[in-house]
């Protein structure tokens, strides 16, 4: 009897388990990540198939960007109360026109906060964090080289209070 528990106890013993090194190509080897400064994260000569209906609409896009003077928004400035969060694009309404006052229907634009310390946009929209002042700066920018967009850039102020 003594024997029998014996032999189940030394087949119970650990094994070292081999640890497998990595091979070319692995994912535990250093990536070159893109610079968040590019205007693209992809490769250089890599263009995603996109039907020729898809691109003609992006440069429309683009060519409209280029004809903007001026980004007219509405309310220009916000008031929250910490912790408040509102759905900012159906709250404040953008608008692009020309010089001569004619209205731009579309065109494509960046919208970003200046300090995220105040406000931040999250999945339940612009929130307040902390008490205190900042701006989201609305522009217009285009992807196509050849239609360089020109209007400045248009603040709305955003205040949050206790």
């Amino acid at each position: 009897m003594p024997f029998a528990v014996l032999l189940a106890v030394a087949g119970c013993a650990r094994h070292p388990v081999p640890i497998p090194t990595p091979s070319l190509g692995s994912a535990t080897e250093a990536v070159a990540c893109a610079s968040p400064n590019n205007r693209s994260a992809r490769p250089s000569g890599f263009r995603p198939a996109v039907s020729p209906r898809m691109l003609a609409g992006l440069r429309r896009i683009d060519s409209l960007s280029s004809l903007v003077d001026s980004i007219v928004v509405r309310p220009d400035s916000l008031v929250l109360h910490l912790g408040e969060s509102v759905d900012f694009y159906r709250l404040v309404a953008i608008g692009y026109r020309r010089s001569s006052g004619e209205v731009v229907p579309t065109a494509a634009s960046w919208i970003a906060v200046q300090d995220l310390a105040v406000v931040q946009f999250r999945d339940a929209g612009l929130t307040g964090l902390t008490v205190g002042r900042t701006q989201v700066v609305v522009t217009v920018y285009s992807n196509t080289p050849g239609f360089p967009t020109h209007a400045p850039p248009t603040c709305i102020l955003v205040r949050v209070i206790p």
